[in-house]
């Protein structure tokens, strides 16, 4: 991974991300692997498709943000518009989900906040595991690494991590 430009930026915010990703109070499990070829359709009795995942080789405790980033960068590749539409679909699923077992839902906020910071964590990975696959993210990564330090290079990781409780806060 460079250690300068926007690439450098996110070496050195990588441990903030990481860390507010797990305070991030939407923590499940997560199959760290959300790719098409882990993913099959069945039938339900209705007809409907009902998704089965399978290869639970990465699953592990995480945002469930990480698992909808990876997703939508690997898989879907979605305009704008198209990404909205899902996001929207895939919060008003899950919040119905919690609610029925008697949990309070994310707000859409929190949850679209959340995708953005899996997002450049997804992107950070991509650029070292998969050699650069992501491009699409970078805007959006840099716009949270903007939010962050403003442009400019921090100091240290340790600035990042102040910087992502200020505005970023669980």
């Amino acid at each position: 991974m460079s250690s300068s430009g926007w690439m450098g930026r996110l070496k050195l915010a990588a441990r903030a991300i990481d860390l507010r990703l797990k305070a991030d109070p939407m923590q499940s499990v997560c199959h760290g692997d959300a790719k098409g070829a882990n993913i099959l359709f069945a039938s339900g009795e209705g007809g409907e498709a009902i998704p089965l995942v399978y290869d639970f080789q990465y699953c592990g405790k995480a945002a469930v943000t990480k698992d909808v980033a990876y997703f939508l960068n690997v898989e879907a590749y979605p305009n704008a518009a198209e990404e909205e539409r899902l996001l929207q679909l895939y919060h008003a699923e899950l919040s119905r989900l919690l609610q029925a077992q008697g949990d309070v839902p994310p707000e859409y906020s929190a949850f679209r906040t959340s995708l953005e910071l899996a997002l450049c964590d997804w992107r950070r990975f991509s650029e070292i595991g998969l050699g650069g696959w992501g491009d699409d993210a970078t805007h959006r990564v840099q716009q949270v690494l903007n939010k962050l330090d403003g442009g400019r290079v921090l100091a240290n990781e340790d600035a990042y991590i102040e910087a992502m409780r200020r505005e970023y806060p669980v």
